[in-house]
């Protein structure tokens, strides 16, 4: 990443330091300045102590020309991150008047009665710069010091993100302009894994402005295009996109923040249908990650969930001699969940899931993971077996996203694994 400025991340209390909770904080920031060109050289996470955080500001300021810290800027005893910031500046604490004015605000609009400990948070190191924060009552602050930028956000994780994108990267983006720009477009792959999708890149001709990152977020796969150079870059993500689509093919879902859900939606939408589930061993999964979408009213109609044997009988119809045949998990059953779903609810698609998710009711002949997934049109009724070998919860995951995938290919009339 050419002429890119450095910056370390700090994060500081003794909950991160005893694992009680995680630092979410630091991946998120490493995402946003990933795209500003801001290369994140190191993270450190330190507890509560003030010479152990003055320590902290200490090292990583004389390795990056900026620092930013999370934590510490409440109203509590044990909140010394100012203090350990003007420790570090050779400055006093200095009451705030804006700081304080801002606390106020807050607990007023809270409705809130203000403690007497909450002044606190207004004592930041004399000279500092304030940074706004519209949803908290902890103002951030900007420290220039030992030929470092240090900027102190609070730690709760909504407050840190709003405060990182309108305060903090801004002023990072003017410290590190240049001529060289940067730009990131992400690749959303659904059925294989981070390792074979390497393998099959192998060798893969793309420009030499951009570089690829791979990111599993279960049960999909993200992969992250990073250009950086002087010249127009959209055309240069074009080119590695085409070369990664020639390889993975139809496993590219999509670009940007849609998910599976979203795009099967678009789909449906563009030929103006809509869709029904029937589901058994996922209890509502799908139906729930449909819904999670925004719009999906717009192309969802209802779903089914239809765990005992029972119950499929009963709210779809679904033949006693059937499941006796048969058996829950089975082409059969699976085909008629989704057919009758789709009859009684007049849509044009239906899903069903119908499985063994575990940890009990496997056999031999249907091991745990054991999974059927029926797809019903006005034109034919299919079904298809899968296994899976995960934990229950995961291979509810994986069914939702293998039934979403076959709407996907379903509506683009693609070839099914």
């Amino acid at each position: 990443m050419p002429n890119a400025i450095e910056v370390e991340l700090v994060a500081t209390g003794d909950e991160l330091m005893s694992g009680a909770i995680s630092d979410t904080n630091g991946a998120f920031a490493a995402g946003v300045l990933r795209e500003l060109g801001v290369a994140v050289r190191r993270m450190s996470v330190v507890g509560d102590g003030l010479q152990d955080i003055v320590s902290a500001l200490t090292e990583s300021a004389a390795r990056a020309a900026a620092v930013i810290v999370c934590g510490g800027l409440g109203p509590t005893e044990d909140d010394r991150t100012a203090q350990a910031a003007a420790r570090f500046a050779g400055v006093p604490l200095a009451r705030s008047e804006a700081a304080l004015a801002h606390i106020r605000a807050m607990f007023e609009k809270l409705g809130v009665p203000m403690t007497a400990n909450n002044e606190k948070q207004a004592d930041l190191p004399a000279g500092s710069e304030l940074l706004d924060n519209p949803v908290g009552t902890a103002v951030g602050f900007m420290v220039e010091a030992r030929g470092s930028r240090l900027f102190f956000l609070p730690g709760v994780p909504h407050e840190y993100r709003r405060m990182l994108r309108e305060q903090v990267a801004p002023r990072l983006a003017a410290l590190g302009r240049s001529e060289v720009r940067h730009a990131v477009r992400v690749l959303r792959l659904f059925g294989i894994g981070e390792s074979k999708l390497e393998t099959e890149l192998a060798g893969i001709s793309i420009p030499a402005t951009v570089t690829i990152g791979y990111r599993a977020t279960w049960p999909e796969l993200h992969l992250r295009l990073y250009a950086s150079g002087t010249c127009e870059l959209e055309a240069d993500l074009d080119a590695a996109e085409r070369a990664i689509r020639e390889r993975a093919g139809v496993r590219v879902y999509g670009t940007g923040d849609a998910t599976l859900a979203q795009t099967v939606g678009r789909l449906l939408l563009e030929r103006g249908w809509r869709l029904a589930t029937a589901e058994s061993c996922t209890g509502g999964l799908l139906g729930a990650v449909c819904t999670e979408a925004a719009g999906a009213s717009d192309w969802f109609e209802c779903g089914h969930v239809t765990y005992s044997n029972a119950s499929k009988t009963r709210f779809l119809g679904v033949a006693p001699g059937l499941l006796a045949a048969h058996g829950a998990v089975s082409r059969e059953v699976a085909s008629a969940l989704a057919s009758e779903a789709r009859q009684r609810a007049g849509v044009e698609l239906a899903l069903s899931i119908t499985g063994i998710a575990g940890p009990a009711g496997g056999t031999p002949e249907k091991p745990v993971g054991t999974v059927w997934i029926g797809l019903a049109t006005a034109k034919r009724v299919s079904s298809k077996l899968y296994h899976f070998p995960y934990d229950r919860e995961r291979v509810r995951q994986r069914s939702v996203w293998t039934a979403l995938d076959r709407a996907r290919r379903c509506l683009l009339e693609l070839a099914e694994d």
